[in-house]
């Protein structure tokens, strides 16, 4: 590298400017001619050999039928020991059987927008609650201990609180609605979709 390009490089840096076509130019150049220039014969003696090598291989079914009888072979030695095969498939289905017996199942999977008779399905049941801007902390906690119900989110940006209600408590979904209802301290109750 010459001194001068060397200060349009450093120059260049300093200022955080991207460097000259010209000089990317120069630099390249100088540099190619470090490179020890490949002899095009080599690409197509190295393209003769790769097409050899592949034509050889295409050519020769007798590789291909011999890897063939090889893993033939190598089935039927294994098609000697049915016993193993059976005594596997035997431990399987005894453990299918086993977890279908002792496995406790577990709660019914229902969607937020499933019918109302999944109500009896499920544990609790969800609520959206709005309570009215003048009741009191206090009376909302005693209004919960009376229905049974506990705040599972909430409030939301519009003051929707989220109640978990145990289904033991009450026989269906309208019946909890409509105590929450005739609280002096609810402005909107209704189910979570």
């Amino acid at each position: 590298m010459t001194p001068r390009q060397d200060r349009h490089i450093k120059r260049d840096r300093v200022n955080d400017e991207p460097m000259d076509d010209a000089l990317l130019r120069e630099l390249f150049n100088d540099a190619s001619g470090d490179i020890e220039q490949v002899p095009p014969t080599l690409f197509s003696r190295i393209e003769e050999r790769i097409n050899d090598a592949g034509a050889g291989q295409m050519a020769s079914p007798g590789r291909l039928a011999a890897t063939w009888s090889r893993l033939r072979q190598w089935l039927r030695s294994q098609s000697g020991r049915p016993r193993l095969a059976w005594g596997l498939a035997g431990v399987q289905a005894v453990a299918i059987v086993l977890l279908l017996i002792f496995s406790n199942g577990s709660p019914p999977y229902h969607t937020l927008s499933a019918p109302q008779d999944a109500f009896s399905t499920c544990r609790s049941v969800a609520l959206h609650v709005i309570f009215k801007e003048s009741s009191r902390i206090g009376d909302i906690d005693r209004l919960l201990l009376q229905v049974g119900a506990s705040i599972v989110n909430g409030p939301g940006r519009r003051g929707i609180y989220t109640l978990a209600v145990p289904r033991e408590k009450y026989t269906d979904q309208a019946d909890i609605i409509e105590v929450l209802k005739r609280s002096p301290l609810v402005s909107f109750v209704g189910p979570v979709y």
